[in-house]
């Protein structure tokens, strides 16, 4: 189970507590409080829902819903008690028997709660932080609601409604302290998100300081001792998630070519366009499309940085900088190939090294890659529910209407046929990028800007709408002591 959808559980398992009966029935007070079933994140509000719930938002879809759902879940119970009533005499004790199964059911449903809570040594302090505001935030609006919907319900007994408070209470408490377990570790994780913080910044500053001072030899080692720590890093922590077969994707393939030609094949011709086509134009278009950020607590997202942006940057520094320089070097000295730059045209043979020949390496990886995770592996994916990229597409709501279309038969054709296309377009960024000093600088530009855009809108979105959720939530709890006061009011008037 992936952190989305565990966040989206315990949503939804806390968000029963809110679930209240309607006014019209007789049954007793919240007896038919129903837990809700969260599907997997494939429609857009159920994505917009999660991403406020993980960033300390409290989305209104579960703080309103209460009579509404109720009401239509009311409706269905009398159909179904009235039809049980004309057929079967002893409707009495069949409503005992689905009081009985639904106590059942709730026990299941708590026991699938506490299972699942083991799993949340995945998810980040932050995340888990805003679980227990949002546990917090609901006991207090229970607290309210409860009082308002007291007003209105004269035909149930004191004593019933105490006795259904408490239980609710008792596991509403229950499941908060499994969930403060779980937060008794945060002084760990934060130390160490604390630690990668440090780390991040010394990487972007090691990576500013080595291509200015040693921009045409040590600069290329630091690259490659960087890119292989954190793959290698983020190898041990996804084999531990199940998200291993995310390495088979073109990035890390592309990384190892790259890693290749510059420790064993400087000077092969064929092996630097290669290099060049992959880094400025998958690698480059790939950070808006997968919203690489330089969040740098958050080593996850330096790795993905890593992977994209460093080659990107290397493949500048070497075709405007470290090629030049070699120029002046005696044969023998030059680590890295000598460009003809009067042959650089747009030629046919330019065209051929330049598009076909990348192009060509790029099928050879999709269909390795095909047949391993569409062929081979499959059943065993399924089975031990990995997470792959197609996975991980099937999971939006746009790629989901397209792939649920093609079936599940041609559906991996369609997602491929997607990837090549978007090799193709980026790969025309590339290849004008080869020949023009300013378009290549400035893609590299756009592409780093969109990083730290994204990080910023990290950090400033997650903190400020952390406390616009504050200030929302004591908001509503304002109006609803007001509403409260009113009332007390209208009714001590009528005595």
């Amino acid at each position: 189970m992936s952190e989305q959808q565990l966040e989206l559980k315990l949503a939804s398992q806390l968000s029963k507590l809110m679930e209240e009966d309607d006014d019209e029935q007789n049954q007793p007070f919240l007896a038919q409080s129903g837990s809700r079933d969260y599907e997997k994140p494939q429609l857009k509000h159920q994505r917009s829902i999660l991403d406020d719930f993980a960033n300390g938002f409290m989305p209104e879809e579960i703080l309103n819903r209460d009579m509404d759902d109720d009401h239509f879940r009311s409706d269905e119970l009398k159909e179904k008690i009235g039809a049980d009533a004309k057929n079967n005499e002893g409707s009495q004790s069949n409503k005992a028997k689905s009081q009985s199964h639904k106590s059942v059911d709730i026990d299941e449903s708590f026991k699938d709660f506490q299972s699942e809570l083991d799993q949340l040594g995945q998810l980040d302090v932050d995340q888990l932080d805003n679980i227990l505001t949002l546990a917090d935030n609901l006991a207090i609006q229970l607290a309210y609601k409860t009082s308002a919907k007291m007003n209105n319900i004269k035909s149930k007994v004191q004593s019933q409604i105490d006795a259904e408070k408490k239980k609710i209470t008792a596991q509403f408490l229950k499941r908060k302290r499994i969930l403060e377990q779980y937060m008794n570790k945060a002084p760990i994780v934060r130390f160490m998100d604390k630690i990668f913080f440090i780390v991040g910044v010394l990487l972007l500053i090691a990576t500013t300081y080595m291509l200015g001072r040693y921009p045409n030899k040590h600069y290329y080692t630091f690259h490659i001792y960087t890119v292989t720590t954190l793959v290698v890093i983020r190898l041990f922590n996804y084999r531990i998630k199940r998200w291993h077969y995310y390495l088979f994707d073109f990035c890390y393939f592309a990384n190892t070519l790259i890693i290749y030609y510059l420790v064993i094949d400087p000077k092969n011709d064929i092996l630097f366009r290669i290099f060049f086509v992959y880094a400025n134009g998958p690698f480059g278009l790939a950070i808006p499309a997968f919203k690489n950020s330089m969040i740098f607590h958050k080593l996850d997202n330096l790795t993905s940085i890593a992977i994209h942006l460093i080659p990107l940057v290397t493949s500048y520094n070497l075709r405007w900088t470290t090629l030049f320089y070699e120029r002046s070097l005696p044969e023998g000295e030059r680590y890295f190939l000598n460009i003809d730059e009067d042959n650089e045209k747009f030629t046919l043979n330019f065209l051929f090294k330049m598009f076909f020949i990348p192009f060509a390496v790029y099928i050879l990886w999709a269909f390795l890659y095909y047949m391993k995770v569409f062929i081979i592996s499959s059943k065993k994916i399924k089975e031990r529910n990995y997470e792959t990229m197609y996975i991980y597409y099937y999971n939006q709501a746009w790629a989901k209407k397209i792939l649920d279309k093609a079936g599940p038969q041609f559906g991996p054709i369609v997602f491929m046929s997607f990837h090549v296309g978007f090799f193709i377009l980026s790969s025309g960024f590339a290849i004008i990028a080869f020949n023009s000093f300013w378009v290549h600088t400035i893609l590299t530009l756009i592409w780093t800007i969109m990083s730290i855009w994204n990080g910023a809108n990290f950090y400033m979105e997650y903190f400020s709408r952390k406390y616009e959720a504050n200030l929302k939530m004591l908001g509503q709890i304002e109006q609803q002591l007001t509403l409260d006061a009113k009332q007390e009011a209208t009714e001590s008037n009528k005595q």
